[in-house]
């Protein structure tokens, strides 16, 4: 028979019958059943040797990784699923799958304690947006059980950084900023916790958690009236809160009861402009003292019955510890307002930090006999008996103390500082073991402890005491160093803090411990007075005031000295604690670099100035001079060295402009050349600080750079009026008067220009003899929204032009 097939067409070879391949589509149905039977082992199987032919296929890749997730072998199944997504990128199921990988990764990692790798995986799943929401939460708890870890083991440098990269990773999540607060708070960095909790409650309004712990770093730094008002919103948003219920119970024992609903300022401050109210607002909750003092001082001189500024700017002066300044204040107002028992207990307290201990004892005594005491007056009290050297009268009012809270901390401590005084250690031990479970982060507390113990001959006990404070040691409380020493470590690296007013009330609470006042605080005002000058019984008298906390006379003092030796080393030192001592670092920074002038390298002076940097927030900087002296001083350790210091750190913005003008004035112009340099290279974008940069320029003879910077500024918003104003100073001083008026002309015209900066430009054409374009400017003025002292200032000019 004659074939029928084509000899010319191509041969076509079929399988035989028992060889029939199946087709991919029903290989992946098989692969499919055996994955939906759980049976995983055979799905893998299939599932690779299809792979082996077609390898590029990103079905099969995931399918072989959905195989080896039910065997568990995720780590493996990770691989295939994103070799899967590499060759199918858009698909949503890969995706997925790899992110529900991650996310079991890294909750066995947690399982197992192992927080870090637990972050790896999160911060993998946040990378493919797997379940953002609930990574970010899940993330944020994973970097504080990270970061407690680190505490635990003593690791704090990298237990900040941790809290510091969640803050940065998850901006939208409250949590890992309120860890990193907590985590300053439990270090005692009082400020760099307010901070931290500043920008939390502004930004999530309504997380209750951030005023909760607001209020109780306001209480630590001896802020009532700033623990309340938060307590106030805590209770606002959740008014069942049991902690917050108790911390409002525990507050209301250390103010007097009839001041909570008694608010003197409420007795006109509504009549205050707004603007006005909210500035003060701000400033109280930045914590900026010197704002508020500067503030409520202008409110005081324009209405002379604002009696609430008058009160409210005596606590300020005692929180900055002006005391003689607090307590002519709260006389002041006291004679219009005698009944007042908040401002009764102010001037007690004034009164008892400035030595008159009688007036003291008789002022918190009437508050006694007048049903007024609470458990503050029995403690002030007691403490102004001890230090009268009537140690039962001060053991009477403590035990009245104790009767309204059996666990007040500062009463058990000074207990406790009395039984060591009279060589009952065991009692001694009791009363400080109590104080320190209700304030477990006082490191004076663990301090005393430890002496105690020490002095009964239990040192394995005592330094039992100070290894359980050192996961928190603070480098900058002096009980830290102390601490150190006591376990026999070095302790230079650890810098003696300024001395606080806190810190008097606290050594003065018995006159047994005197001597350790003394050393603490030639600590940070030193008495070396080897080159004092004949002016020596002014330099002697500022430093006993600066030693006492009155540091009003102190500066004044100082500043006596150095009017009559611009370079007495000693006297610009102590000058420049004393303003650390009042939070003016900046203040402090341009006295230490006057020191290096007087002494070049001074080791003194090197670490001081170091400690300035650090209160203004430029790590950098002083980081920097820790370097410099370790590089001098190889043998030993620089006691300024940043324990917290991290290359990726930006400095504090706010830092740049106070330090970089204080030092102007002094004439440190290359030093305010060198700050101002760093802070517009880290803030690149920020026009003031160009424009500063040009100021100094200017200031040092380079025009040419001041003009470039000010340009520069104008460049990055033409519709702001600085720049035009600044370049235009630099033409007038120039006598380039046609340049200059030009660029008055545009800071005139710019939109963002205010009041305040028009009347400025108004000035300025005056000077250039544009009488007429000053009262253009004058015109416009009148017709604007202005506030009390713009007035005043147009009034002032209205009939010069």
């Amino acid at each position: 028979k004659k074939s029928g097939k084509n000899p010319v067409s191509p041969t076509i070879e079929r399988p035989s019958e028992g060889e029939h391949q199946m087709s991919f589509s029903d290989r992946h149905s098989k692969i499919r059943n055996s994955l939906d039977k759980e049976e995983y082992a055979s799905a893998e199987k299939q599932a690779r040797k299809a792979l082996a032919k077609r390898p590029n296929e990103g079905e099969l890749q995931f399918l072989l990784a959905r195989s080896l997730i039910g065997q568990e072998k995720v780590s493996d199944s990770i691989e295939c699923l994103k070799k899967a997504i590499l060759i199918e990128p858009g698909n949503s199921i890969y995706r997925r799958t790899l992110g529900e990988a991650y996310d079991w990764k890294a909750r066995e990692a947690i399982k197992a304690d192992e927080p870090q790798d637990a972050i790896e995986n999160w911060k993998k799943c946040l990378e493919i947006k797997f379940k953002p929401r609930q990574t970010e939460n899940d993330l944020g708890e994973a970097y504080r059980r990270f970061g407690e870890k680190l505490v635990e083991k003593g690791d704090s440098q990298s237990a900040e950084k941790s809290f510091r990269e969640a803050v940065s990773i998850l901006p939208e999540n409250p949590v890992p900023r309120l860890d990193l607060a907590k985590f300053f708070l439990s270090a005692d960095r009082i400020s760099e916790a307010q901070i931290e909790l500043k920008n939390l409650v502004e930004k999530f309004p309504k997380f209750t958690d951030g005023f909760l712990i607001s209020a109780k770093v306001f209480r630590r730094a001896g802020d009532i009236r700033g623990a309340i008002n938060h307590l106030s919103r805590v209770l606002e948003l959740t008014p069942k809160n049991e902690e917050a219920i108790s911390l409002q119970e525990e507050l209301e024992k250390e103010i007097p009861v009839q001041q909570l609903s008694q608010k003197p300022e409420s007795q006109n401050m509504e009549n205050l402009d707004s603007s006005i109210q909210q500035q003060l607002a701000l400033f109280e909750s930045q914590g900026d003292l010197l704002s508020q003092a500067a503030l409520l001082s202008s409110i005081i001189r324009q209405n002379s019955q604002a009696f609430w500024a008058q009160l409210r700017l005596a606590m300020v002066y005692d929180r900055l510890g002006k005391n003689s300044e607090a307590l002519k204040t709260v006389k002041e107002y006291l004679e219009n307002n005698p009944a007042d028992t908040r401002a009764q207990f102010l001037k007690a307290r004034c009164l008892k930090l400035t030595g008159e201990l009688s007036e003291a004892c008789s002022t918190f005594e009437e508050l006694k006999s007048a049903g007024k005491a609470n458990v503050q007056v029995f403690d002030e009290l007691g403490q102004v008996y001890a230090q009268m050297g009537k140690f039962e009268e001060a053991k009477n009012c403590w035990n009245e103390a104790l009767k309204i809270d059996p666990e007040y901390p500062n009463v058990l401590f000074n207990f406790g500082q009395l039984s060591m005084e009279q060589n009952d250690s065991t009692q001694a031990r009791g009363y400080f073991d109590r104080a320190i479970q209700k304030d477990p982060f006082n490191l004076k507390f663990h301090y005393f402890a430890g002496l105690n113990l020490k002095q009964a001959g239990d040192l394995e006990g005592a330094k039992a005491v100070w290894n359980s404070s050192k996961s928190f040691l603070n480098p900058q409380d002096p009980y830290g160093a102390r601490i150190l020493r006591g376990l026999g470590e070095k302790s230079s690296a650890f810098s003696v803090s300024p001395l606080k007013v806190t810190e008097i009330r606290d050594a003065t609470t018995l006159a047994s411990f005197s001597a350790a006042l003394q050393e603490r605080t030639q600590a940070a005002f030193s008495s070396e007075d080897k080159s004092v000058s004949s002016d020596g019984d002014n330099y002697r008298k500022a430093l006993n005031n600066a030693r006492i906390g009155n540091y009003s006379p102190a500066i004044e003092g100082f500043n006596e000295v150095l009017a009559a030796d611009p370079k007495n080393l000693n006297a610009l030192m102590n000058l420049g604690n004393v303003y650390l001592s009042i939070d003016q670092p900046e203040e402090a920074a341009v006295r230490f670099y006057l020191a290096l002038q007087a002494e070049k390298n001074n080791s003194f002076a090197l670490n001081a100035l170091s400690k300035a940097y650090d209160a203004l927030g430029l790590k950098k900087h002083s980081n920097g001079i820790a370097k410099r002296i370790a590089s001098e001083n190889p043998n030993g350790t620089p006691q300024s060295i940043s324990q917290n210091y991290d290359s990726t750190m930006k400095s504090n913005p706010r830092a740049f402009e106070p330090l970089t003008r204080a030092l102007m004035k002094f004439n440190l112009n290359d030093e305010a050349l060198s700050i101002i340099q760093s802070g517009v290279e880290e803030n690149p974008e920020n026009l003031e600080f160009l424009v500063l940069l040009g100021e100094v320029f200017q200031k040092i003879g380079n025009n040419v750079m001041a003009e470039s910077s000010f340009r520069k500024a104008i460049a990055l918003d033409r519709q702001a009026p600085l720049g035009y104003l600044k370049l235009g100073d630099l033409f007038a001083d120039n006598q380039q008067k046609d340049l200059a008026f030009a660029e008055y002309r545009n800071a005139f015209s710019a939109k963002l220009a205010d009041p305040n900066l028009l009347i400025e430009v108004a000035d300025r054409f005056k000077a250039l003899g544009k009488p007429g374009e000053a009262k253009m400017v004058i015109d416009k003025l009148k017709g604007m929204n202005l506030s009390e002292s713009q007035l005043t200032k147009l009034r002032e000019r209205s009939g010069s032009f």
